[in-house]
């Protein structure tokens, strides 16, 4: 209990930006992150996700390697606007998870727009 394990507690980045998901964006909204993201998204924003629970997930491997991809550095932009449009993402979180995942830079796609960021996590809206 004093080191406070992850994944049963979260960084406080992490924390304000369910909140503000929960707050800002409506529980219909599909939000992409990498699994251990959405997972969390889901179960304390309550948003959709792209991928979550492996048991909740339909097509649930293809989802993971499309996630893992869409972060990766071999994915081209072409690739990832068909990705968000197919699964009708409103919003993609990026944050530790998901930088862990590829070398993909968000700020250089002119599809996603800053719509909250901390020191830990930056939520962009898919334009």
């Amino acid at each position: 209990a004093l080191q406070q394990p992850y994944p049963l507690f979260r960084s406080r980045g992490e924390v304000a930006a369910v909140d503000w998901l929960r707050a800002n964006t409506a529980r219909s909204d599909i939000v992409l992150g990498a699994y251990e993201t959405g997972n969390y998204i889901a179960a304390h924003a309550g948003n959709r996700v792209v991928i979550g629970h492996w048991a909740e997930t339909v097509n649930w491997q293809t989802k993971f390697d499309e996630v893992r991809h869409f972060y990766g550095a071999a994915a081209d932009d072409a690739w990832r606007r068909d990705l968000l449009a197919r699964y009708r993402v409103g919003f993609v979180w990026f944050g530790q998870h998901e930088r862990e995942l590829g070398s993909f830079e968000p700020t250089r796609a002119a599809y996603l727009k800053p719509a909250f960021s901390n020191a830990e996590v930056t939520i962009y809206r898919v334009h």
